[in-house]
């Protein structure tokens, strides 16, 4: 069934789960943004998942990428192995990265895939606070 805005029942579905899905699974963790990569992918505990978001409802922007990465990690992970996709372009972007350096993002990503992905069991968060060592280690970022 197609919605106003060209929308479907089922887009609609998924994206609500997703939703639901990062309000779970980031209601008890908070990131802190204290001036370097690495420190703003540290996840600390917090009593609430309110600090995620706005009055409105919205995901405050220093918690996107921590909540895009939780939410889309099985793909993400495909698309850092192949270093393209649309979901590795999309974390570059939230990371802030400027577009004349996504292909060396995308490269640098492709080669330390190992490392940022060190077992089946390597969860969103540990391969973002691998992933920001890479960067704050990287003169290119």
């Amino acid at each position: 069934m197609l919605l106003s805005g060209g929308m479907n029942m089922s887009t609609i579905m998924q994206t609500t789960v997703r939703v639901l899905a990062v309000i779970l699974v980031t209601a008890g963790c908070t990131t802190s943004p204290t001036g370097t990569t690495k420190d703003s992918f540290d996840m600390t505990s917090s009593t609430s998942g309110h600090a995620w978001y706005t009055d409105d409802g919205i995901l405050k922007d220093d918690h996107r990428v921590v909540a895009f990465t939780t939410v889309n990690f099985t793909v993400l992970k495909q698309d850092m192995a192949r270093g393209e996709g649309e979901y590795l372009a999309s974390l570059a972007t939230l990371l802030g990265l400027p577009a004349s350096r996504h292909s060396e993002f995308r490269a640098l990503v492709q080669h330390r895939y190992a490392t940022l992905i060190s077992s089946g069991q390597t969860t969103a968060g540990e391969m973002l606070t691998s992933l920001a060592g890479i960067l704050d280690a990287s003169p290119k970022f």
